[in-house]
């Protein structure tokens, strides 16, 4: 019986190693910013090519329209999304590695782009599970992120231009009143020491334009999440508490964080509802 088993078992085995797919090359690409460095593995595991690719289209699909199905690692970043695309298109494997998650690349003492490219192919030929491979967000998806990362970038000047003029005005014994970034303009204007009022001008009506671009950003984003993400959760404005971003399945949700209403909500006729701690996902779009 015993030597049945251990027969059954190696044919098992032996049916498994057939099933293996075996890839003309094993790929590990560290990409930069206007040029990437290349290790090229054979199906041995030894070094068969290693080199600098521009980073354009143009470049990556002629190299990887030239070589056999392959196996390939990259780098996830911010154009890790778009040459995983052009690879895969010529039938390639490719993994998105999270680097962060692998300390034999991350926690490296002798870290250089040559070197990562190596190490990503020597992980992808060896086991590419310890890569931590990440999925990518869809086109669709990430066109509507835009929307969000573009209001952020929207916020971000504007609060720059604020706190510019209460800046430039204490250089003058004025400090501004606090108020709201809506009304900064209409309730300060006055305040603003007079020998400075001509330089600012200018600002104050670019905080105005940046007030009337955000409201738009905020109409486009609740229409956006209403027709295409309305099964998921949508955190909207309450009375001046918060603005969110959309609910994303694909995102994956770190701690919660608890927010509360801002203190000068007294108008809110639910307030006393609202002092209970709201518990959203910790996103870095949630604001």
């Amino acid at each position: 019986m015993k030597k049945n088993t251990n027969s059954k078992q190696n044919a098992s085995k032996g049916k498994r190693t057939e099933q293996k797919e075996t890839f003309a090359f094993y790929i590990g690409i560290d990409l930069g910013d206007k040029n990437s460095d290349v290790c090229v593995l054979n199906s041995a595991g030894e070094v068969h090519k290693e080199f600098r690719i521009r980073m354009n289209a143009a470049a990556i699909d002629e190299y990887f329209a030239g070589i056999g199905r392959s196996r390939v690692a990259i780098e996830v970043g911010g154009q890790s999304q778009w040459v995983a695309e052009v690879i895969e298109k010529y039938g390639h494997e490719v993994h998105v590695a999270n680097t962060r998650k692998v300390a034999y690349i991350h926690e490296s003492d002798d870290k250089d782009d040559p070197g990562d490219a190596y190490k990503l192919a020597e992980l992808v030929h060896f086991k590419p599970r310890l890569l931590h491979p990440v999925r990518h967000r869809s086109q669709a998806l990430q066109a509507d992120l835009t929307w969000i990362r573009a209001r952020e970038a929207a916020v971000a000047g504007r609060t720059h231009l604020i706190n510019t003029v209460r800046s430039l005005s204490k250089g003058f014994g004025e400090r501004l009143q606090r108020c709201s970034t809506e009304a900064f303009t209409a309730k300060l204007a006055e305040q603003i020491p007079t020998a400075i009022r001509s330089a600012v001008a200018p600002l104050l009506e670019m905080i105005d334009h940046f007030n009337e671009q955000i409201r738009y950003y905020d109409q486009m984003e609740e229409h956006i999440a209403r027709e295409r993400y309305g099964k998921y959760t949508l955190l909207s404005q309450v009375d001046g508490v918060l603005v969110a971003g959309f609910g994303d399945p694909q995102l994956r949700l770190a701690r919660p964080r608890v927010l509360l209403p801002r203190p000068h909500s007294q108008k809110c006729p639910h307030l006393p509802a609202l002092l209970k701690p709201i518990r959203v996902p910790h996103r870095e779009h949630v604001r």
